[in-house]
């Protein structure tokens, strides 16, 4: 039996750094698969009975109602198992109450991700009211005093390429 943890983040700049201490704090040794989708197919080919998917979250699996139903059913249909870190109580055994769980704690997650941009403009239109936000940095033209300065103490010289 091979324990397989597995974290995803959304974006590159984000860190999965949570969810892989708390794999380490799980299950001392296993296979950790982080961040893209290839990964998680690559981690889902390699499948075998008696394995064990684990992960931190349910939000931090899959993207929507119907990949989590996907995923599930895969792991399912492998032979494995399938354990979430902070929900103990959400098992992907085939029962209806286990499928009823899951499906409501996907929906939450597929609902929370759908949130975050209307939550970042209500933020943004906040800061902006208060004067804290200034929006986008402006774009670098040669009309930009700070570009200009940085070209012609480029051509003088006494300014590096970075």
């Amino acid at each position: 039996m091979t324990v397989r943890g597995y974290t995803r983040v959304s974006t590159g700049e984000q860190n999965p750094g949570r969810q892989i201490q708390s794999l380490k704090e799980a299950v001392p040794k296993f296979s950790i698969w982080i961040r893209n989708r290839p990964e998680l197919e690559r981690m889902m080919e390699e499948l075998e009975p008696g394995d064990e998917v684990i992960i931190h979250e349910m939000s931090r699996f899959s993207r929507s109602v119907t990949d989590t139903d996907h995923l599930v059913k895969e792991i399912r249909g492998k032979g494995a198992t399938l354990r979430s870190l902070t929900e103990p109580w959400l098992t992907a055994d085939d029962s209806p109450q286990s499928e009823l769980l899951m499906n409501i704690f996907s929906s939450l997650a597929q609902f929370e991700r759908k949130m975050a941009p209307q939550r970042q403009r209500e933020g943004i239109e906040i800061a902006k009211k208060k004067g804290v936000h200034k929006g986008r940095p402006a774009k670098y033209t040669k009309n930009n005093a700070r570009v200009r300065v940085a070209l012609e103490e480029f051509a003088k010289g006494t300014r590096p390429v970075r």
